[in-house]
């Protein structure tokens, strides 16, 4: 993994729009060398279903009339654009999460249900494995399964959002240069894992990556002492309740 003390440059989308934060740069030292610097590393959040509506709603909700403007809310720094995700499906006209999430990893509009493949149903590339490509370390982080179809249209291929246990498949069968393409997994949707003709997390623990079910064995694990980890737990909601405590090594 990489040194821990590295600057971080944060992604913040959705399926409507998309705040992006660049490190910061001192524009007379910037006009002087006439160089950009260069994120070291990138975190891409995403908050599902989190359009302008939602945004605006929260900023009203946090207002107060004693003030003249309505306060910016933290993402309002990152906001930089927009990002279109609507779906390419002649029976629908409002984006699902798999069809966004596709938009937002591989640059192409698709069909609602579609995990990271065209309307032909053919896989299209998603800047996850253009990482891993360039030799980088990737990692998939969520509060619901982690086959879930937001971060499954990026670490996955699959005709269907519904095929979860396709999507873990994918997680461990599909590779890039003949290494897996994903370093981290941390997320809920442990029976998509485990099962009876399959169980993935064997599977994960003896191509090296190390497996924890809690927050205690995840603190154990030394930061520096490997290169990937597994991380489920069995329901959505002890998930969450261990992701609001414990810091993301990602």
């Amino acid at each position: 993994m990489h040194a821990w003390t590295k600057k971080w440059t944060t992604f913040v989308a959705s399926s409507a729009i998309a705040f992006t934060a660049f490190t910061a740069i001192n524009e007379d030292a910037e006009a002087k060398s006439k160089k950009k610097e260069t994120p070291q590393n990138i975190i891409f959040l995403i908050g599902d279903g989190m359009g302008n509506s939602y945004t605006s709603a929260y900023r009203y909700l946090q207002n107060t009339p004693s003030k003249q403007f309505v306060s910016q809310t933290t993402l309002d720094r990152y906001l930089i654009g927009q990002q279109m995700t609507y779906p390419e499906d002649p029976a629908q006209n409002v984006t699902d999460s798999a069809s966004a999430a596709t938009a937002m990893s591989a640059g192409v509009k698709t069909y609602n249900n579609a995990i990271a493949v065209d309307n032909d149903r053919q896989n299209v590339k998603t800047v996850l494995e253009r990482a891993k490509e360039l030799g980088k370390s990737t990692g998939l982080v969520a509060t619901s399964e982690i086959t879930h179809a937001t971060p499954a249209a990026f670490g996955a291929h699959d005709e269907s959002r519904k095929n979860m246990d396709a999507i873990a498949d994918d997680y461990f069968d599909e590779r890039v240069k003949g290494k897996h393409k994903i370093d981290v997994l941390l997320g809920g949707g442990k029976s998509n894992f485990v099962r009876t003709n399959r169980d993935l997390t064997k599977e994960f623990k003896q191509a090296g990556y190390n497996y924890v079910t809690d927050l205690e064995s995840l603190q154990k694990i030394k930061k520096d002492s490997y290169s990937a980890y597994l991380q489920m737990a069995a329901s959505r909601k002890k998930l969450i309740v261990q992701q609001t405590s414990l810091p993301l090594p990602i």
